[in-house]
């Protein structure tokens, strides 16, 4: 860990000794990392790295606190809000399993060691994580100090300061997202999702050379309707962050729709692509 004075992290170095393991060895879909820390920062960097080694490269977000103020500030909001003491350290490490806080860890790792092998970061995380209780307490590791905070207390605030505004930048993909597959002067582009999307629509699941056809079928269906967003709803689950909603259609004819749509993002470089989109369309009146 790094020492900081007056709440901004120093940098310095920390030798790690590094046993290679197949990157399948702590994989869980359900786990998320939220990294604050520097991207000059020796010990940052190897969380980083083995994190997205253990449990894949989507599940760890990295927040450098020198590059983007609301992340220095958060930083330092998540220190005093778990009151993990008056020197402040970096990495500081959020974890969620889906949309739950589960823990808050100090460094690389939630237990004191001098030499950290990839085995010894194995056994660390996962017992560390096992002993983790779902919406009832927030489990703490400082330099493997360890206590507990009621989760009711912080889950709040930290998801203000953490998700909110994934969730926000995923539910705007969305919509936007939705209204392309029903406006024809809206172009179709490949970039926002990845090589093996899926895209289910009326039942039939589609792989990604055929789903601008697919999504050519639907505008020729409704003739570019007016679009109604009814409900959406944001959530995390299986290693994605789903946006589940309704929206209205009217066509210009008179024909009155109802479309249920979902569509599950992963992180790609730091920004979200879509992995899996569905869509169920119903006409209500002619």
């Amino acid at each position: 860990m790094l020492a900081t004075k007056k709440g901004r992290p120093h940098l310095g170095l920390i030798i790690f000794s590094v046993i290679f393991l197949s990157n399948a060895a702590l994989s869980n879909g359900n786990y998320l990392f939220y990294i604050y820390g520097s991207s000059f920062c020796p010990a940052c960097r190897f969380a980083k790295e083995i994190l997205s080694s253990a449990y894949g490269v989507s599940a760890v977000v990295f927040r450098d606190i020198y590059a983007v103020k609301k992340y220095m500030e958060d930083y330092l909001r998540l220190y005093s809000l778990f009151n993990l003491g008056n020197e402040s350290y970096i990495p500081l490490i959020v974890i969620y399993n889906n949309d739950v806080l589960e823990a808050v860890v100090v460094g690389v790792i939630p237990t004191e060691e001098e030499n950290i092998t990839m085995a010894v970061f194995i056994n660390s995380w996962s017992s560390f994580l096992n002993n983790c209780s779902k919406e009832q307490e927030v489990l703490v590791s400082i330099g493997g100090v360890m206590k507990k905070i009621e989760y009711a207390k912080v889950a709040s605030e930290v998801y203000e300061m953490v998700l909110e505004e994934e969730d926000r930048r995923a539910l705007a993909l969305s919509l936007l997202q939705v209204l392309c597959l029903f406006n024809s002067k809206m172009k179709f582009s490949e970039k926002y999702y990845v090589e093996d999307a899926i895209f289910n629509y009326s039942g039939v699941s589609y792989f990604l050379p055929d789903i601008p056809e697919v999504i050519d079928d639907i505008r020729s269906l409704w003739k570019d309707p007016y679009v109604r967003f009814k409900e959406f709803d944001v959530k995390r689950g299986n290693g994605l962050l789903w946006v589940e909603g309704v929206v209205e259609l009217f066509t210009q004819d008179g024909t009155k729709g109802e479309g249920v749509f979902r569509i599950g993002f992963t992180r790609v470089e730091n920004d979200f692509k879509i992995a899996k989109e569905s869509l169920e369309v119903r006409i209500l009146e002619v």
